[in-house]
């Protein structure tokens, strides 16, 4: 090989190494999106918040129906019914009486209920146990977050 062609070889070596050894250009550091901050929940302190069909989710979804005549019923999505029976707010705490010929038989459950509002209204309903007898509702309900799906 001649040497003006080893010289062009070697020349276009070190350019390429050059610009590879270059300080990088600044590039834009990346702004973090904003995150959603999460809506304060509150103790439930109104009846009238928890009426209507709440959606629980995980292992299985129960719909849980709340009524403005102090009942409830809890179904599956095909609707068949599990729970029903009377509910009532006693100092923030949700107490569900399950009729005696509900999955739960007459027994007494109460959770420490919050909700969260979005615009006013109520959406989201956490149950967290304080003394539930009826392991039907421990699994459906205690420690969930219900978002509402009706009226």
């Amino acid at each position: 090989m001649n040497t003006r062609w080893m010289a062009a070889i070697t020349i276009a070596l070190m350019l390429g190494m050059c610009s590879a050894c270059s300080p990088a250009q600044p590039t834009a550091t990346p702004v973090p999106e904003p995150t959603a901050t999460a809506a304060p929940k509150e103790p439930l302190a109104r009846i009238g918040d928890v009426l209507g069909v709440w959606k629980a989710t995980g292992g299985g979804t129960l719909l849980m129906e709340f009524k403005a005549d102090g009942s409830y019923e809890g179904k599956d999505t095909a609707g068949k019914l599990y729970d029903s029976g009377r509910f009532r707010l006693d100092d923030a705490k949700l107490v569900l009486e399950s009729d005696s010929s509900s999955i739960c038989a007459g027994q007494v459950g109460t959770h420490e209920a919050y909700v969260i509002r979005e615009g006013g209204r109520p959406v989201k309903l956490q149950l967290v146990l304080v003394d539930e007898p009826c392991q039907f509702r421990v699994q459906a309900l205690t420690n969930r977050t219900l978002a509402i799906v009706g009226p």
